[in-house]
């Protein structure tokens, strides 16, 4: 036989040996890293009773499915492998020959706290990571974009800056000597709001993820349908003095009147009956984009019993948000009295009554800064956030005094309004806290501080003296305190 012959058939002969060998690691050896991992596993369970932890990198773990026997002789997949198990990814990862070169394949696409974790099957673009090995495209799609909150907020609000309205009239005596006391009986210390029930809603949209991993968010927040209401009122005594018999309550408002016997009687002065009333309201809206750190992923371990746990990853999440805010405050408040005035001398009796009317309108417009920080466990979460700004208050003020003093007095009846462009502040402070009770569902409450410096309220716009020109006084504050409950979905 020729060399050149016995050469060709030890060539063919070698060629065919290793094809049939790698025809054979392809369908048997596929992953080594899986072979020995079966076996410890065997030998972890021989005795029926335990089974040791299997020693395996957290969060490196891919998925077998079932396979068909054709996908077995083509992929060389072992067809005793289960559907749905996890089994640890070598160091390296795997390439399409089966050596452990891929390694950008991290585990889990699913995520707890994550709305872009779902995973390839659920992306609707492909039917598995096997079928179309675009698992990374198939992430960019946020499968939650949407996510919306709705809360039943209790706030009080906080009383007005003191102001008296009311005073009465008393004398005492230092010996034999009369001496004349006014003794303040009404002021704003007794006009107090109660909790009042309203809402706040918010509505997002996460618009992408960055290179940090931070997601980036628009959201609209509504804060509002707030009305306080309250009255109050108190009673004189008579007494006499300078020829006439009046009533103890007394005002330093100017509304009109006529001495008496060194006594002024009319409007607010000799009254029996002194009434205050106020109203408030509070409406909020706000257009702020939001940056959020994402927490980690989730890991899924092996455990005892061949047994695989998902795990969440705690951890401590941070934002800041920036945006425009718009800020309604509105007051109305009335101050009205009765009395009646008898000539001691003739007997002739004189009725009259007063009333001081006020409203006040705040509309704050202006940027403003804040964040939260939130400390994430599985299924709660406690944290805090805050926001100021600075802002531009556009005020006014209506005022109108009225008194009817019969023939008694002199009626009077004026008309104020003046308007203002000042600078507020306004600075909220929450405390929060949160349960889950799906991936999708989340009850929370809060605790909800704000302070606002720089606005008009109807109290503080009463003259004493109705000569004055009028006047905005946009120097008060006010302070909002109360509980919210509700719950947040994603869509």
């Amino acid at each position: 036989m020729p060399a050149e012959a016995c050469h060709l058939r030890a060539v063919l002969a070698v060629s065919l040996l290793l094809l049939a060998g790698r025809a054979h690691a392809q369908q048997y050896h596929a992953d080594a890293g899986l072979q020995a991992w079966r076996q410890a596993q065997a030998a972890g369970s021989g005795g029926g009773s335990r089974t040791s932890r299997a020693p395996a990198r957290a969060g490196a773990y891919y998925r077998v499915s079932q396979p068909t026997e054709t996908d077995a002789a083509v992929e060389g997949v072992p067809q005793t492998s289960q559907k749905g198990e996890l089994v640890p990814v070598p160091e390296g990862g795997f390439s399409e020959e089966g050596g452990a070169e891929y390694d950008d394949f991290v585990g889990s696409h699913e995520n707890m706290f994550d709305e872009y974790g779902e995973s390839c099957e659920s992306c609707g673009e492909c039917d598995g990571c096997d079928a179309c090995g675009e698992c990374e495209d198939c992430l960019e799609d946020d499968p939650t974009p949407w996510y919306g909150s709705g809360d039943v907020t209790f706030l009080s609000r906080s009383r007005s800056p003191k102001l008296i309205f009311s005073r009465v009239r008393q004398t005492i005596f230092v010996g034999n000597t009369p001496i004349g006391l006014d003794r303040p009986v009404l002021s704003t210390k007794q006009v107090k709001f109660d909790f009042e029930p309203g809402m706040r809603t918010t509505i997002g949209r996460n618009l992408f993820r960055d290179i940090l991993d931070r997601r980036h968010s628009v959201e609209f927040t509504f804060l509002g349908l707030f009305d306080w209401g309250m009255q109050t009122s108190i009673r004189g005594t008579r007494i006499s003095g300078g020829g006439a018999n009046f009533g103890s309550l007394l005002s330093d408002v100017n509304a009109g009147g006529i001495a008496i016997g060194g006594q002024m009687l009319g409007g607010f002065n000799g009254a029996d009956e002194h009434h205050v009333r106020s109203m408030s309201d509070l409406n909020n809206y706000e257009l702020n984009y939001r940056i959020r750190r994402l927490p980690g992923r989730d890991r899924i371990v092996a455990g005892l019993g061949n047994s695989w746990t998902r795990q969440c990853t705690p951890g401590i999440q941070g934002s800041l948000l920036t945006g425009i805010r718009y800020l309604s405050i509105n007051e109305q408040m009335s101050f009205s009295s009765r009395g009646l005035a008898v000539d001691q001398g003739s007997g002739d009796a004189f009725d009259f009554s007063a009333a001081y009317r006020t409203v006040t309108h705040n509309d704050l417009v202006g940027w403003q800064l804040g964040g939260d920080m939130i400390a994430q466990e599985c299924q709660w979460s406690v944290g805090m956030s805050c926001k100021a700004g600075i802002y531009g208050n556009s005020s006014n003020q209506t005022s109108f005094v009225q008194s009817n003093n019969n023939t008694f007095a002199p009626s009077v009846n004026s008309f104020f309004k003046a308007s203002d462009v000042g600078v507020a502040f306004v600075g909220d402070l929450g405390l929060m806290a949160t349960w889950r009770l799906t991936p999708r569902v989340t009850l929370r409450s809060s605790y909800d501080f704000m302070w606002v410096q720089g606005i008009a309220l109807a109290p503080q716009q009463i003259q004493h003296d109705l000569n004055n020109p009028p006047r905005v006084n946009n120097g008060s504050y006010s302070v909002f305190q109360g509980v919210s409950l509700g719950g947040e979905y994603r869509w």
